[in-house]
């Protein structure tokens, strides 16, 4: 797969995201949203937003004003298969927010371990799009890391 391809598959992926994330309300509807309803319809529509990246065992938290290009650049960037989890409205102080709460499984700058807490919230807060991307990242991982007895003569 090439590197246009890779990249219209991860982008089709974060439409599902956003799509799972903030569904358009049915017409009928639109003119009867409750003001808790219309706020959330604006928290939706911030500028911002934190995203999770799975790459190679662990997870980036991270913010940007143009999450698709910086996701897109984290990806390209990453040595391993990187795919986007979840992706949130929000601001450099809740990005602060989720790494302080995920402490225990920091590596190295925005990276955390994908394990027990932080491995439940995504599983928890992700879409179905979201976790089916987690588990097939952890998946390629998994393969990539098997150790050589486990592979058959006829396979390598």
């Amino acid at each position: 797969m090439d590197l246009h391809e890779r990249r219209a598959i991860r982008e089709a992926r974060a439409v599902e995201v956003i799509k799972s994330i903030r569904p358009p309300p049915p017409e009928p509807y639109t003119g009867k949203l409750s003001p808790r309803e219309i706020e959330l319809m604006e928290i939706l529509d911030q500028p911002s937003h934190i995203y999770f990246v799975y790459s190679a065992g662990r997870v980036k938290i991270g913010y940007s004003t143009n999450w698709r290009s910086r996701v897109d650049a984290v990806c390209q960037g990453c040595p391993h298969h990187a795919e986007l989890i979840l992706v949130m409205p929000g601001d450099m102080k809740m990005e602060r927010g989720y790494q302080a709460l995920f402490h225990e499984y920091h590596e190295s700058g925005e990276w955390f371990r994908c394990d027990g807490k932080m491995r439940e919230f995504l599983q928890h807060f992700s879409s179905e799009v979201g976790r089916d991307a987690l588990e097939m990242a952890e998946a390629h991982f998994a393969e990539l890391n098997a150790p050589e007895s486990t592979v058959s003569r006829g396979d390598r």
